[in-house]
């Protein structure tokens, strides 16, 4: 019983302590320009009769998540580049980062002063399939690098590295050989 009432009162000593004494291995120092209030506002901010933007970049977050996770789960080994691509870049993963740009756009805040960092497609990726990028290499090298345009599977690989041109240097020793027989056999 003494004990009890002796860690009651030491309770409130404590947590006072802990809410104003700041870290001795220092202390994150928010953005000079950032507005968490405006994070706040587009989170509880939405089109009439739709869903908040918060309730969208949670059900954004559950759906890539899920889809990241199945990559993992393959019959016949790893996922393939192409559909961790179009896991990562394409569908609602893309709907997810757009929305989360958009918001901290808006509020001129980092990722790092909404603790956010983690919401979004390119950390999950890392955390689940062992490919981790920065976020813009995530969005300059892998989803909008080379062969990234194509519609199809055939395509994208056909471009993968670094456009169409590349894949004529052995074109060009063919024709001028071909030429080169067709004129001598007539």
């Amino acid at each position: 019983m003494l004990f009890s009432i002796l860690l009651l009162s030491l309770l409130p000593v404590t947590q006072s302590q802990t809410s104003t004494t700041p870290s001795s291995g220092g202390e994150y120092v928010m953005s000079e320009n950032c507005d968490p209030g405006s994070w706040d506002t587009f989170l509880q901010s939405g089109r009439d009769g739709q869903p908040t933007n918060g309730e969208l970049l949670q059900t954004f977050s559950v759906g890539c998540r899920g889809d990241i996770k199945r990559l993992t789960q393959g019959y016949f080994g790893p996922a393939t580049h192409y559909e961790r691509f179009i896991t990562g870049c394409k569908g609602i993963c893309q709907q997810w980062d757009a929305l989360q740009s958009q918001g901290r756009s808006q509020s001129r805040c980092t990722c790092e002063d909404l603790d956010t960092c983690d919401q979004n497609a390119f950390f999950w990726m890392c955390k689940t399939l062992y490919e981790c990028r920065t976020a813009d290499e995530h969005r300059n090298d892998f989803c909008n690098g080379c062969g990234t345009g194509q519609r199809d599977e055939f395509d994208f690989y056909e471009e993968l590295d670094c456009g169409s041109a590349a894949n004529h240097r052995l074109y060009i020793p063919v024709m001028i050989g071909l030429i080169l027989l067709t004129t001598l056999l007539f």
